[in-house]
């Protein structure tokens, strides 16, 4: 069942486009599909950052991902208004009465000046649901994606439209 998963993620994300390069490294495959409509809080992300270098910003655009891919599969999405350690999110998502946590954590946000430089931007993020009811984990994955060599304009935030769609899909 996993391998099937991650081939039909990987298949997903190649149909996608080749403007980006994405691979799956892990995917651990739903305990339960969400229902439609599903009530669920996304969480906001802390910094990313790589080697030395933080970027403060890089929530915000990542939990956004998160929510339009969620949005498009008709879920109810209450997005948090700042970072929160996940056993308060619990406690948030609980109170409003949601079904579902969404926890992105960025492991890698690589943002280079992609037109002068031969590295390409990167990022690294794992995605984890819990059920709010036990906190127990739903589905979980670690996503990598990269930026062609020469495609100037591109920034991180533009890589995690087809990973992150690819993972909701898979809850659905």
């Amino acid at each position: 069942m996993r391998l099937l998963a991650l081939l039909v993620a990987t298949c997903c994300l190649l149909a996608a486009g080749c403007s980006q390069r994405v691979a799956v490294d892990a995917y651990q495959a739903p305990t339960a599909k969400l229902p439609p409509g599903a009530a669920v809080y996304v969480m906001l992300p802390a910094v990313g950052g790589y080697g030395g270098t933080i970027y403060p910003r890089a929530g915000a655009p990542t939990a956004q991902a998160v929510s339009d891919a969620l949005g498009q599969r008709d879920a109810h999405v209450v997005r948090a208004a700042a970072f929160e350690y996940l056993p308060d999110a619990l406690r948030s998502a609980a109170s409003q009465g949601l079904s579902y946590v969404f926890e992105a954590r960025i492991l890698n946000w690589e943002d280079h000046p992609t037109p002068i430089s031969p590295t390409p931007d990167r990022i690294t993020m794992q995605y984890i649901v819990y059920a709010v009811a036990d906190g127990r984990v739903v589905a979980s994955t670690t996503l990598r994606a990269s930026s062609p060599l020469g495609s100037g304009g591109f920034h991180p935030k533009d890589l995690l439209i087809v990973p992150t769609r690819a993972f909701v899909d898979g809850l659905f």
